[in-house]
């Protein structure tokens, strides 16, 4: 049943459109366009009240500091923190004990 309502409220919605004149439609067009600038207005404030809130936090977080990195892989020499090590003492996140060798990096071009 909610359905057919719709079905003839569409109908008489666009006989109703169908009838007006073009200084209706303008109105008709104008309001729809005013209502529609305000709402994203809206949004957009809201928007920015959102993000002003959350940088607000942000700024509000302490600096934490790790340390110096200290420890150095044995296969490729990547620098690690002490507490990284893997439960064998070991840093593997890197090479994978040196099973992972990538060639140089080519020369960046003089432009």
């Amino acid at each position: 049943m909610n359905s057919l309502r719709t079905s003839q409220y569409n109908l008489r919605r666009r006989e109703q459109r169908a009838r007006e004149s073009l200084d209706e439609r303008f109105q008709r067009r104008s309001s729809r366009n005013a209502a529609d600038r305000l709402r994203r207005a809206r949004a957009r404030s809201d928007q920015q009240m959102a993000n002003s809130v959350n940088s607000q936090a942000e700024t509000n977080v302490s600096e934490h500091d790790c340390g110096m990195m200290t420890e150095i892989c044995n296969f490729c020499q990547a620098l690690y923190w002490r507490n990284e090590l893997n439960s064998s003492n070991k840093y593997t996140k890197c090479c994978h004990d040196g099973k992972v060798r990538l060639p140089n990096l080519a020369e960046t071009p003089v432009f």
